[in-house]
């Protein structure tokens, strides 16, 4: 059986989880918002050639937020498997306060995924009552292109904050943090549709399309190709930069530093050992925090830390 000692540290590894998720979600929440904002004027107007893009987009998001739900499950069962000994204790206290901040996250994002699940009927149901033509076809890839342009300049900046993250937490040398972010980095693998995928579909349309529009609209059909190609270039580029974020981020580690030449930038060549501790820890502070305390020196982690930087030994 747990002792309350062993509950208290499950309490305590599923904290950070739960906390983290709490941010994914509101950062799904914002995502989610635009996307809602986006279907429903054309599903108030029934203008299903408009809906059909934005579905596409509905459709990513609910898995997303599907992937969302099931770590809210996962996190539940792991936190009500837990019972701590002694009922009025500061353990059972911290694991109830637990529980309530993932039964209060849980109810949210049912509810959201409930609101989801009904925009997503209806928009179904729109697009089964409308019969695509040539012109909803040339809307809704207008519509589509648009939509993606947007989505892949939010994603851009999605993941220029995440390469930022865990710049930091490589420059604070806390490899758990970095290894998280690395982690969240992976889902750019499941972004969809990618920028290949765009333009595929545009080749696709101009195929099929452009064999059925007669001459009076050739000359439109030209020069959208033209706009529409240039939107597909700004996508490209778009994606490339994402592509060049997710590598860095993917590359980034932290590397060991020289017990023996810490030692001597921070003045404590006979504590090598103990400095070699120290600067084996992550976080780097926490390791440098207690090697002050341990020594009873007059300085604290931080100044310890700056004297590393100076060396431009981190």
């Amino acid at each position: 059986m747990s002792t309350d000692a062993d509950v208290q540290r499950q309490i305590d590894d599923i904290q950070p989880l739960a906390t983290d998720l709490e941010a994914d979600h509101e950062q799904a929440k914002r995502t989610m918002q635009a996307v809602v904002n986006a279907i429903s004027g054309p599903l108030q107007k029934h203008n299903a050639a408009q809906v059909r893009p934005h579905l596409e987009t509905l459709n990513d998001v609910m898995a997303d937020y599907a992937a969302l739900v099931t770590r809210g499950k996962d996190l539940a069962i792991r936190v009500n498997r837990l019972q701590a000994d002694d009922a009025g204790g500061r353990t059972a206290k911290a694991l109830a306060a637990l529980q309530q901040k993932l039964d209060d996250l849980r109810g949210r994002m049912d509810r959201n995924y409930l609101s989801l699940k009904d925009l997503q009927n209806k928009a179904n149901e729109e697009v089964e009552r409308n019969k695509s033509s040539f012109a909803e076809a040339w809307a809704e890839m207008e519509a589509y292109l648009d939509t993606n342009l947007k989505l892949h300049t939010t994603r851009l900046q999605q993941i220029k904050a995440l390469h930022e993250l865990a710049t930091g937490a490589v420059a604070e040398r806390d490899a758990k943090e970095l290894a998280q972010i690395q982690a969240r980095n992976q889902d750019r693998t499941t972004w969809k549709p990618t920028a290949a995928d765009i333009n595929s579909r545009l080749i696709q349309f101009f195929g099929q399309r452009g064999a059925e529009v007669g001459p009076d609209l050739q000359q439109q059909l030209t020069r959208d190709r033209v706009k529409f190609d240039k939107v597909a270039t700004q996508i490209s580029q778009l994606g490339q930069q994402i592509d060049t974020h997710f590598k860095a981020i993917e590359a980034l580690a932290i590397k060991p530093i020289d017990a023996n030449k810490a030692a001597v930038a921070m003045d404590l060549k006979g504590q090598v050992p103990r400095v070699k501790k120290a600067v084996d820890t992550h976080p780097l502070i926490d390791g440098l925090d207690a090697l002050a305390k341990d020594l009873k020196l007059k300085v604290i982690g931080r100044d310890l830390l700056n004297k590393l930087k100076k060396a431009r030994l981190i």
